[in-house]
């Protein structure tokens, strides 16, 4: 199963750093997200990787608590001289979506909600991590992980997903 936050890279010299991140806020599925884009899969030319927190509940605390790993059987040749400008961009990536302050709302896309937070109201999120705050109202979307804080209001449109595999790991 992949985990929060997927993606493929894949080697191509016309981009900066001579690779290109696929990802998308609405599948954590490599599989996924190689169909999505249309990408073909020689063996070598694509990396499918994941740049998850070591501790969810400070999942909006970029520095010093992300790691970056492959998520395939072996490694491609060209990974290791490209993992610091995709740490890089993925640490980019996870700053942008992290939520803090007063929001009145948010339509689409993905985030984290970053403790002292108060949203208003989320149309059709995909909620990566609830770290603490408050959400007034949820109308459409998903919530991955919740670590603290208030939802007051859920619309039928709605999901908040459990997954028991890791949720019987943190019990251990």
């Amino acid at each position: 199963m992949c985990n929060f936050k997927s993606g493929v890279c894949v080697r191509d010299e016309r981009e900066k750093f001579g690779i290109k991140i696929y990802m998308s806020p609405w599948t954590e599925s490599h599989e996924e997200l190689i169909r999505l884009f249309k990408l073909r899969d020689t063996g070598e030319n694509l990396a499918r990787f994941e740049f998850s927190p070591r501790d969810y509940e400070k999942a909006h605390v970029v520095e010093d608590n992300y790691v970056l790993k492959i998520d395939q059987g072996r490694e491609p040749s060209w990974w290791q001289s490209v993992v610091p400008a995709v740490t890089e961009k993925m640490e980019a990536y996870i700053k942008s979506i992290v939520v803090g302050g007063d929001v009145d709302l948010l339509c689409g896309g993905q985030f984290i909600v970053a403790p002292g937070a108060k949203i208003s109201c989320l149309n059709f999120c995909a909620i990566a991590s609830i770290s603490g705050g408050t959400i007034s109202n949820i109308r459409g979307g998903t919530i991955s992980d919740i670590r603290g804080g208030t939802i007051s209001d859920i619309s039928k449109n709605a999901k908040i997903g459990i997954d028991h595999r890791k949720a019987s790991e943190r019990t251990k």
